[in-house]
């Protein structure tokens, strides 16, 4: 990461001026460069913190190239999302300087298709750019309007059942993914609703252990397809184009796959209301079930 920084720089020498990248082709917003020291501190600043974040949780990732939207948005819904506290700019810078790396890995490196996002679908990198616009417009709760018709119009019956488990269990894309036998622990009575639940064990950002609960029919569901195929899956960017061809079908705003967890954490708050709970208690009940370590976080999923 240092060489790239230092190439880009002219050597850390910098000086690299707009005329010298336009005229090699590049828009003064778009080329891998980095014109003076204080744009290549930051640049490192946030893309070893990134790479911090991949390094942590994705062993297989060996080389920047190997980095792909998943690994982005990944670090976005799961790392950024922490800090509730961080503002439009702050999150605007993150996703400036991933797309710088990402300039300096198609342009320097050589890999020309290598991408981190992509804007149509607002996957990967762009997940932050809409986290921005969300602290910016507090009345965006990030949820789905109508989730029951965006799942039911998924063209894919995979990806309908992964997202019919993401917003009865509020898991993140990479907790339910590989779902095997061994996370599958049987059925339970919800202690709030009362119902019979089916029960997945996760593990979640940080080494956080925790349990979902989904209806019986889709831990059934997920529990057919493990004895098939040895655990259950979907193709993370195939999964993406169909959650964003199915909410233009329905009329409803992209929220990409974490909207479906901001739909767990409102209908589950609201369960703990309509049973009793006060405000503060059904607020620790819904953090916990969604793995997160303060409330506060959790506040941002219910456009608090």
């Amino acid at each position: 990461m240092e060489k790239l920084a230092s190439y880009n720089s002219n050597n850390n020498k910098y000086g690299i001026t707009v005329s010298q990248i336009l005229s090699e082709g590049y828009h003064k917003l778009d080329n891998p460069y980095l014109r003076s020291w204080g744009s290549k501190k930051e640049f490192l600043k946030i893309n070893r913190q990134f790479l911090s974040y991949i390094q942590k949780n994705f062993f297989e990732v060996k080389a920047l190239w190997h980095l792909t939207p998943f690994h982005a948005q990944s670090y976005a819904e799961n790392y950024l999302d922490h800090y509730s506290t961080w503002g439009r700019s702050e999150l605007q810078k993150q996703s400036s300087q991933l797309h710088k790396l990402e300039n300096m890995i198609q342009e320097t490196l050589g890999y020309r298709q290598f991408s981190l996002g992509d804007k149509n679908l607002q996957s990967g990198r762009w997940v932050i750019n809409r986290m921005a616009l969300e602290r910016a417009e507090t009345h965006s709760r990030g949820s789905y309007k109508d989730p029951e018709s965006l799942i039911s119009s998924l063209k894919d019956a995979d990806h309908s059942l992964f997202a019919q488990a993401q917003r009865e269990g509020g898991f993140r894309f990479n907790e339910l993914q590989y779902t095997r036998e061994k996370n599958l622990k049987g059925i339970t009575l919800d202690k709030i609703t009362g119902e019979e639940k089916g029960v997945i064990f996760v593990h979640g950002k940080g080494g956080f252990e925790r349990f979902g609960y989904v209806s019986t029919e889709t831990y059934q569901k997920i529990e057919d397809i493990i004895q098939k195929n040895t655990s259950f899956h979907v193709d993370y960017n195939e999964y993406l184009r169909d959650l964003y061809s199915s909410s233009k079908d329905t009329d409803q705003d992209y929220e990409g796959s974490h909207g479906l967890r901001y739909n767990f954490a409102q209908e589950r708050y609201d369960e703990c209301l309509e049973t009793g709970y006060p405000q503060e208690e059904a607020l620790k009940e819904v953090s916990e079930d969604m793995g997160h370590h303060r409330p506060d976080i959790t506040e941002h999923y219910l456009g608090r």
